[in-house]
């Protein structure tokens, strides 16, 4: 009794041990209860990455962070050992393993950048690392070229200022008085010559009307002139492009050309010579009409007198059914009452009918028929030939294709009724 408590006792410490290991753990995000797959990663800086950190997919956790070592490398001196326990994930090789910062806070994850390779990382592999920059680094990033912007302005207002400097001296200001007082004098000799140039205009204002009247009167006329002799030199313009266009000279060259190549095909006419020569020469194609002619009358006068020679036509009575065909083993299959059997076919095709046709869904069986190059789809099989029949003539309203066919000395036919 004694025994058996103690041994409860110990299981139960020994299970509480077990669940404290495993949620301790579990906390970090390791489970023992699930399979995970180890890699590993090398960095040349890990910010504040840390052990338990997540590893990412898009956005989606797929594993964490297991331990944080440092290496003899010198470009790449930190190795990150991170298990991915999301089941049936595999990472492409190429796989880039980027640190990135998952929140404003500056917390580190592990996003796997995937490729498009089929071969895959085995595990224990290490894969391409790189590092995010953080905050700082892109406020850096950004505001450097503004730094160097605004020390290049600085530097451009100074050299400014000296030039201000230099140009502004004492010489220089001297010399720029004198400016001033030349033009203040230009200015006002400009202002006297425009008063004498208004006095002057103004008593002179009936001639330069005068004057302003006959330029319009010229200039008026000019335009009109202008106007025909730019029609007239546009009319002589067409028609030296019309002369220039017209090969005169070759023209009659092949003119020429065509009259003795013509000339020479009479002359063989004439000897009877070539098909044509032959043709108009020789009196044996009239001959040979005549021949042929006389052939087709005694033909056609066979055909009259013989019909059933040229033109057979076989019928049996089959209750009231009537079957025509000029096919002897057709008819003679028909005759002798051959366990023949009949298939009812409402189309058929060159190509297989895909199963989503609604042929398969109005009718409950279609059989498909194979014959050569044709597919024959065939919704009964009877070998009553009366049946058969009956069951077209339903047919016949919506499927215009329906006919009876049936193996008849081992062919594929159609019988007609």
């Amino acid at each position: 009794m004694k025994t058996g408590r103690l041994i409860r006792i110990g299981l139960l410490f020994a299970l509480t041990i077990f669940v404290l290991f495993w949620g301790l753990n579990f906390l970090k995000g390791r489970n023992f209860l699930q399979p995970e797959k180890v890699f590993y990663a090398k960095y040349e800086r890990i910010g504040s990455l840390m052990v338990s950190s997540p590893i990412l997919y898009k956005g989606f956790k797929i594993g964490d962070v297991r331990e944080i070592s440092l290496g003899q490398e010198i470009e790449s001196p930190i190795l990150v050992k991170f298990a991915v326990t999301y089941r049936d994930f595999n990472i492409p090789t190429g796989t880039q393993a980027k640190i990135i910062s998952t929140d404003l806070m500056g917390t580190k994850g592990v996003e796997l950048i995937l490729t498009t390779d089929t071969a895959f990382y085995a595990y224990g592999d290490t894969i391409s690392g790189a590092i995010e920059g953080d905050l700082k680094d892109q406020v850096n990033t950004q505001m450097l070229p503004l730094k160097r912007k605004a020390e290049d302005l600085m530097s451009s207002m100074d050299s400014v200022l000296v030039a201000l400097q230099l140009v502004f001296d004492q010489e220089n200001r001297s010399n720029l008085a004198q400016s001033f007082e030349i033009v203040a004098q230009t200015l006002k000799n400009v202002e006297q010559s425009s008063v004498f140039l208004n006095d002057y205009i103004k008593s002179e204002a009936g001639q330069f009307s005068l004057i302003i009247g006959n330029l319009d009167s010229l200039s008026a006329n000019l335009v009109t002139r202008t106007v025909e002799l730019q029609q007239s030199i546009a009319n002589i313009g067409e028609f030296t492009d019309s002369l220039n266009q017209i090969p005169l000279r070759t023209a009659v060259e092949q003119f020429n050309t065509v009259i003795t190549d013509f000339g020479s095909t009479i002359r063989q006419v004439n000897a009877g010579e070539g098909s044509l020569g032959k043709l108009v020469m020789d009196d044996s194609l009239y001959y040979t009409l005549e021949s042929v002619g006389a052939s087709l009358n005694e033909l056609l006068d066979d055909i009259k007198m013989n019909p059933k020679r040229y033109v057979r036509v076989s019928a049996i009575d089959w209750g009231r059914t009537i079957i025509a065909s000029d096919n002897d083993e057709l008819l003679d299959a028909l005759s002798r009452d051959l366990d023949l059997e009949y298939f009812v076919c409402v189309r058929q095709s060159i190509s297989p009918l895909s199963k989503q046709d609604e042929l398969f869904s109005n009718f409950k069986k279609v059989e498909t028929i194979q014959v050569g190059k044709q597919f024959f789809y065939c919704i009964l099989r009877t070998q009553k030939f009366d049946k058969a029949r009956r069951q077209v003539k339903k047919l016949l309203s919506n499927y215009p294709e329906a006919a009876v066919f049936s193996w008849i000395e081992g062919r594929w036919q159609k019988i007609a009724f």
